[in-house]
């Protein structure tokens, strides 16, 4: 549908015979297109990404998206096929169209999910496979005269921890946010989760097997290997967002049971005595992980006040 609208009002320039086509209905989400490729990685391995535009249905054949979204998802080995578009409704684009790439991580989506999806997943490897991605598409979109204003990293639950990092390495990042989690260093939001849930056996035995030697990180703890685990010890999250000058949008379900309420609250207080305005925080009452209250999603309304954000926070600072 959206081709052959550009099409048409293509035709209508060139033949210069004062066409007119017929008014534009905003798209439903099935009538969205999720584009779906394989990412080939520098050292030889792959990983599926997706890309979906928003609010260029009505835009002219010309026209590139204003903004740029690259998505780093959680933890467990699930793709968001599935879940696309409706994923993203909320994020409408309303500010010069918009596009979504999700990278997931190696081996999601083309195995079991075994040995060799654990032995890839670990922090220092999703921001160098982040990284990579993104700054290829942000070459390919030079390369055809796209260059979005905006550029917006979001990191979902786990994929908060790299966002700071991956921030701090592309220039071009001009918003950061953080949905389902804050601004703990990771390993102290799990302790902290683990006490108010019960689980301070897993932890123990993390903390007894794992003993950050090259030699342990091929042993696998709680589904997770070693290394996964040592480098989540060792990453510096409060201090990596501390050390953004960029805007940052948190957001997080006050009922959530995967990472603690607090870390939200510890971000903001942390910002506060920093003399940093750059933040903004999201607490949904009653919602979960992932952001469900009640049986009813508001993740819709979560993204909506995002981009809203977004619009008012045009630059690092302000």
């Amino acid at each position: 549908m959206q081709s052959a609208i550009r099409l048409l009002a293509a035709l209508c320039i060139l033949l210069a015979q004062g066409c007119s086509h017929p008014p534009l209905q905003p798209k439903t989400q099935a009538e969205i297109a999720v584009i779906a490729g394989n990412f080939r990685f520098n050292d030889g391995g792959n990983a599926i990404f997706f890309t979906l535009d928003k609010g260029m249905d009505a835009a002219p054949a010309d026209t590139h998206p204003a903004t740029f979204v690259f998505v780093i998802s959680g933890s467990d080995c699930i793709s968001m096929k599935g879940l696309l578009p409706n994923y993203f409704d909320g994020l409408e684009g309303t500010s010069g169209g918009m596009r979504i790439f999700i990278l997931h991580k190696r081996f999601i989506g083309t195995s079991d999910c075994g040995s060799q999806f654990i032995e890839m997943d670990y922090p220092s490897r999703w921001i160098e496979d982040q990284a990579e991605f993104i700054l290829a598409q942000l070459s390919i979109a030079a390369m055809n005269y796209q260059r979005p204003s905006k550029l917006l990293l979001v990191g979902i639950s786990e994929g908060a921890e790299v966002v700071p990092v991956l921030a701090g390495r592309i220039r071009d990042v001009t918003h950061a946010a953080l949905l389902g989690n804050g601004g703990m260093d990771p390993y102290d939001a799990l302790r902290l989760q683990a006490t108010k849930y019960g689980f301070t056996d897993a932890a123990r035995d993390i903390d007894i097997i794992c003993n950050d030697s090259p030699a342990s990180f091929d042993r696998v703890v709680a589904d997770r290997s070693c290394r996964y685990w040592s480098e989540m010890r060792s990453l510096r999250h409060t201090d990596n967002l501390l050390r953004l000058d960029i805007p940052l949008f948190v957001a997080m379900g006050e009922a959530d049971r995967m990472v603690p309420i607090e870390s939200a609250w510890y971000i903001r207080d942390r910002f506060a005595a920093a003399g940093k305005t750059t933040l903004r925080v999201l607490t949904v009452p009653d919602a979960d992980h992932g952001f469900r209250a009640r049986d009813v999603s508001v993740l819709p309304q979560v993204w909506r006040r995002l981009e809203e954000w977004m619009q008012e926070r045009t630059g690092g600072g302000k």
